[in-house]
Formats: C-alpha cells, structure tokens, sequence
C-alpha cells in the first residue's frame, strides 16, 4: 500500500518518530507520521484511564482549540462515543465516529456543542492500551465536508502495531502525567464511578427513575425513535417525558440541559477531588 507520499509507511518520518521516544517532541513527530500515512486535517491526543479524567497529551488543531479545553476535557468527553467505547472495554483499534454513535446523534446537543463548533468532520479514532493505566487515544478529522475515503481509514488501520510499539517504548521512559490523588485516608472513586455517580444525581430529587434514564439517553445523543427503542416505550411517551423533565428541571431546551449536566458533573468532579 502507498501513502500520501509514495511509500508506507515514510521511512523519514519513522525514524523521527522513533528517534523522539521519551523526548517532549514525541507527539509532534508522531502526528507527522501519522499525517504523512493519512493526511487529515486535525489530530488530537489524549491518554484515557477508568481512575482519572482524560489528560491531554497532543494537538494540532488549526482552529477553536479552546473547545478541546473549555468543553470536552471539562466534562463533555463523558458523553463521548469514543470514550464510552473505552468504558466499555472495546478493543484496540481504529473507530469512526459514524460507527459508534447512536441514531441521530449529529443532532444531539453534544455534537452540536463540539463538533460543529469545532468544524471537524468524518473522525476516526485510534484507541491502544499502553499499560494497565493508560490507553492512548489518537482522535483524527478533516474540516472540509465530503465523503470518507475507506483506503484512507484502512492506511491508519495498517499503522497501528507501529504507533502502539512507539507509545509502549515511549511511556516507559516517562511519567503519565495523571491528576495528583488527595491524601485523604479514603481511597476516591474511579472515574467509570464518577461518572455513573454524575448521571445518577442528576435531577434525583426531581426527576423520576424512568426520566434519569431518558436523560442519560438523551445526553448520549439517542434520538426519541431510539430512545423509545432501547426502553420498549413509544415514541409519543418518549417526547412526553422529555417535556416534563424540562418542566421539573426548569429548562427550556436540550442545550441547556447539556449544559446544566456538565456544570453539575464538574462541580462532582471538585468535591470528590477535595476529599
């Protein structure tokens, strides 16, 4: 198979790459082998762990890099399919997004917020564990609209024994640089429990057991029709409960809704992280 460039994979690139293991420049040189194999148009690295919120590790991303900061490593990657793929124990791979996500879920809130605001389309992710803490997320995507090119996505699939043998060489010369765990005396709970705790309180004092469910569907970006499917009601119930959620909660729309779950989950996440 041939690259972007004419080889695969670019043994320039490679020898960067590899000649970069344990330095800061690492990552750099790794989107660069990876670019010169795939060509996209925006790369991001993070390192997931079911203990810890993920930590960034990479970017190159030409535009609204904030949203990376401000919205999904604030508390918005809980609703990611990506991450939930992690969660659930998927294997090491290459995922589109399109794969992963539940019906209609470019219409949901959370695509709305993220990934139309940050312009990123057609994303495919790289998902590898590294050691018993960490697997190493690689999330790529291109900006202009237009179709997926499946060679494209089967180039990256070729590549990755090549970027998980450079991550398992490069994590053991350094540190992961997790979050500090409070001394507390309390061992705190895992992130899988943080999470599942922030869906859980969410609205407990308002909202019924059958519309927290609905919520958390909702918030994963399910549509009614899928919602109605996966909890054996019918759509008109579906829409139903989402207006007396709403009215209960003092909300107007599904934008605030998104909103209001990810305040509640950060103000969790500082609780817990002060012991």
């Amino acid at each position: 198979m041939t690259t972007i460039n004419g080889l695969f994979p670019d043994p320039e690139c490679t020898a960067n790459a590899i000649s970069s293991i344990g330095t800061a420049s690492f990552f750099s040189r790794l989107v660069e082998l990876l670019n010169n194999v795939a060509g996209y148009d925006c790369y991001l690295m993070v390192g997931f762990s079911g203990r810890y919120k993920p930590v960034y590790l990479y970017d190159a991303v030409p535009q609204n890099r904030d949203l990376l900061f401000d919205v999904y490593l604030a508390g918005a990657y809980t609703l990611d399919p990506f991450y939930n793929a992690f969660l659930e124990g998927g294997e090491d791979g290459v995922y589109r997004l399109k794969d992963l996500a539940p019906s209609r879920f470019m219409s949901s809130e959370y695509y709305q917020t993220f990934y139309g605001d940050t312009g990123w389309h057609n994303e495919i992710g790289v998902l590898f564990r590294v050691s018993e803490q960490l697997t190493v997320a690689i999330f790529m995507g291109q900006l202009t609209l237009g179709r997926e090119k499946p060679e494209r996505v089967d180039r990256v699939r070729q590549l990755v024994p090549i970027l998980a043998s450079l991550c398992h060489q490069h994590w053991q010369r350094v540190e992961v640089p997790w979050p500090e765990v409070p001394n507390s005396g309390e061992a705190s709970p895992d992130l899988a429990q943080l999470v599942e705790n922030a869906f859980h309180r969410f609205g407990e004092s308002q909202l019924t057991a059958r519309e927290q469910e609905i919520v958390r569907l909702i918030l994963l970006g399910h549509s009614t029709a899928s919602i109605a499917e996966q909890l054996f009601i019918s759509a008109g119930t579906v829409k139903n409960h989402r207006k007396h959620i709403y009215a209960k909660l003092g909300l107007k729309s599904q934008s605030e809704l998104f909103k209001q779950f990810i305040d509640d989950l950060i103000l969790l996440a500082g609780r817990n992280a002060s012991g």
